[in-house]
C-alpha cells in the first residue's frame, strides 16, 4: 500500500512540476498531500516533499505558501509533523533560487539547528546528575538503547507520560531483557523542584545541573514533553517525539 502511495504521490507532483496547474492548487491540498507523507518511510517521505517544494518553487507566491504549509513539518505537536520532510524542505529552501538571499538566511539557521542530533547521526553527548549528586555522561550507557525523556517537573503532561512509561507494557519488556535504558532528562535551573517531583523507578532521573544542553545548544528542544530514541550505539533512531505510543511502536518493530 505504501508503494502504491508514493508512486501516486510522485506522480502527481511531478506533473504539477511542469505545468500551471500548481499556481491554482487548492493549498488544503498540499497539507492533506503532506500528512499523506507523514505515514511513509522517512526516505520517502524526503523525496516527495522535495519534488512537492521544486513544484511550488517556479512561482514565488505559491513556494512561500507551501513553505509556511510545511514548515509544520518542524513542529513536533503539529499533525504534519515529519523530521524527514522537515530536513528536506529546509534543505531546498537554503539551495533553490526561488528565495533571496536574506530570505534563505533564516532558513539556513533553521537547517543548522535541525542538523543537530538528525536522525541517523551520532547524538550529542550530556552530562547530568542523579539525586544521589552523582555525575554522569550519556555517553557512559553503553550495550542498550536509549529512550531519551526530556521533561519539566513543572508540566502536567510531562507527570502524565512518567506514568505511562511506568505502566508500559512494551517499555518494561524492553527493560527487563536489558534492551533499553530510559534516561529523563531536565534542563531547567530549579533544583528544588527537580528533587521534590516524584520520577518512576524505572526512569534515571537526570539534571542537566550545568546548563550545557540550553547554552551549547546540544539540543533544540521545542517542547515538552520529548522524546528521542538512540541506538545501542547512540545513533538517533527516533527524534523530537511527543508520542510515547509513535516510540512504543518504533521499539516494536526494531
Amino acid at each position: 500500500m505504501k508503494k502504491i502511495i508514493l508512486t501516486a504521490l510522485v506522480a502527481l507532483t511531478t506533473a504539477l512540476a511542469s505545468t500551471a496547474q500548481f499556481y491554482n492548487m487548492n493549498l488544503d491540498k498540499v497539507t492533506s498531500l503532506i500528512k499523506e507523507c507523514t505515514l511513509m518511510p522517512d526516505d520517502n517521505a524526503a523525496l516527495v516533499m522535495t519534488a512537492i517544494m521544486q513544484s511550488a518553487s517556479t512561482d514565488g507566491k505559491t513556494y512561500r505558501k507551501t513553505l509556511q504549509i510545511a514548515e509544520r513539518t518542524g513542529n513536533p505537536v503539529d499533525s504534519l509533523h515529519s523530521e524527514a520532510m522537515y530536513l528536506s524542505m529546509l534543505k531546498y529552501a537554503t539551495t533553490s533560487g526561488a528565495l533571496s538571499t536574506t530570505e534563505k538566511q533564516r532558513y539556513i539557521q533553521l537547517l543548522d539547528e535541525a542538523q543537530r542530533n538528525a536522525m541517523g547521526t551520532a547524538a550529542a553527548d550530556i552530562d547530568y546528575i542523579t539525586p544521589d549528586g552523582k555525575a554522569h555522561q550519556l555517553s557512559e550507557l553503553t550495550g542498550s538503547k536509549v529512550l531519551l525523556f526530556f521533561n519539566d517537573p513543572d508540566c502536567e503532561s510531562c507527570a502524565t507520560v512518567k506514568q505511562r512509561l511506568a505502566t508500559s507494557p512494551t517499555i518494561a519488556k524492553q527493560l527487563a531483557e536489558g534492551k533499553l535504558v530510559v534516561l529523563g532528562i531536565y534542563t531547567g535551573s530549579d533544583e528544588k523542584l527537580w528533587r521534590n517531583t516524584p520520577c518512576p523507578d524505572m526512569i534515571v532521573n537526570g539534571w542537566n545541573k550545568s546548563g550545557s544542553i540550553d547554552d551549547e545548544e546540544r539540543y533544540i528542544l521545542p517542547t515538552t514533553p520529548l522524546f528521542y530514541l538512540l541506538d545501542s550505539d547512540h545513533t538517533v533512531l527516533v527524534k523530537n517525539e511527543p508520542s510515547l505510543k509513535k516510540i512504543e511502536q518504533k521499539l516494536v518493530a526494531q
